[in-house]
């Protein structure tokens, strides 16, 4: 006859910490009793969802940052086209020796 020596809770919650008493019983004799603290942890911190969040937070500031410097530098080129005559060697407009 084999007892098994670990005991197996399947699914805890929050609700489930604080102090378990555990005792082994011989007909209506307490041979031995034993009391554990039960704690029970949340699987994310506040502090892991403030990380998160400013992550994708400082991530969307980067792409904004990113798109505007990419519409200037776009916006640059479309102008400098504009200030160049349309010739075999583009000069920029004004008074040149032809």
């Amino acid at each position: 006859d084999h007892h098994p020596t670990h005991l197996i809770i399947p699914e805890v919650g929050m609700g489930d910490g604080g102090k378990w008493r555990c005792e082994l019983w011989r007909n209506s004799t307490r041979l031995t009793s034993a009391v554990i603290t039960l704690k029970i942890e949340p699987k994310i911190t506040v502090w892991m969802i403030v990380l998160i969040c400013s992550v994708t937070v400082i991530a969307i500031l980067l792409l904004v940052v990113a798109f505007i410097l990419y519409r200037r530098r776009q916006r640059k080129m479309t102008h400098l086209r504009h200030r160049l005559c349309r010739c075999k060697n583009p000069q920029p407009r004004g008074f040149y020796r032809s």
